[in-house]
């Protein structure tokens, strides 16, 4: 893997693909503020796998284990690298319906407590959303979403109690939003050195300007 480079996230902002506001700007806070809402946006200049992969990397435990909602290509690459950095992984397909997923996701999270992490991709449908969000929050694992289908905004990233989001424009500038207190836990975790989202999250805060508004939790 290369070396992760960040950018600015003023490189969002003035960027064609303006999807990538929506998911910063929940209509109460500007860029230069998004630390207020609880989360952590990094912005790198770098592919959706590679970001796909740092994420992965970083936030699992050790002893843990991912779990991949899904059976599709980018469901594929994320299973192979769970497969190459030695993380447990599992993985459920089954149909895009409430029931199926509901009861699918009940089952594997209520006798593995080995999994820490789910992921599946927002390219579903928003019920089904819905109910991914809200059973990962009942057996309190936690969710990374990749947003390629572009229709998450903040406010669903609250909604669906997602810690974790990728976004991507064009496979050359990517997104990583964060929920700061699962951020906090990762340090350490990462099994690819320059490919630590807990330590370019650190970089990134060392060019947060000195004078700051009160975080939220």
């Amino acid at each position: 893997m290369t070396t992760m480079r960040m950018l600015s996230i003023d490189t969002l902002v003035n960027m064609p693909a303006k999807r990538f506001m929506r998911v910063i700007d929940n209509g109460s806070y500007n860029a230069d503020r998004f630390y207020q809402t609880g989360f952590e946006q990094l912005c790198f200049e770098s592919s959706r796998s590679a970001i796909g992969e740092t994420v992965i990397s970083s936030v699992i435990p050790f002893d843990g284990e991912l779990l991949i909602v899904g059976n599709s290509e980018i469901c594929s690459a994320w299973r192979k690298t769970c497969l190459d950095l030695s993380i447990n992984v599992s993985v459920i397909d089954v149909q895009d319906t409430e029931n199926d997923i509901e009861a699918a996701l009940n089952a594997i999270l209520k006798t593995n407590s080995h999994i820490t992490h789910v992921i599946c991709s927002s390219s579903r449908s928003s019920e089904t959303m819905d109910i991914i969000g809200r059973v990962v929050r009942d057996y309190k694992r936690s969710l990374i979403v990749d947003n390629t289908s572009d229709k998450l905004a903040m406010n669903d990233i609250n909604r669906l109690g997602i810690d974790f989001m990728i976004a991507s424009d064009n496979d050359s500038v990517s997104l990583i939003v964060a929920r700061r207190s699962k951020l906090v836990q990762i340090e350490g975790n990462a099994r690819v050195a320059n490919h630590d989202l807990y330590a370019l999250w650190q970089e990134h805060m060392c060019n947060r300007r000195s004078t700051l508004e009160p975080m939220a939790c």
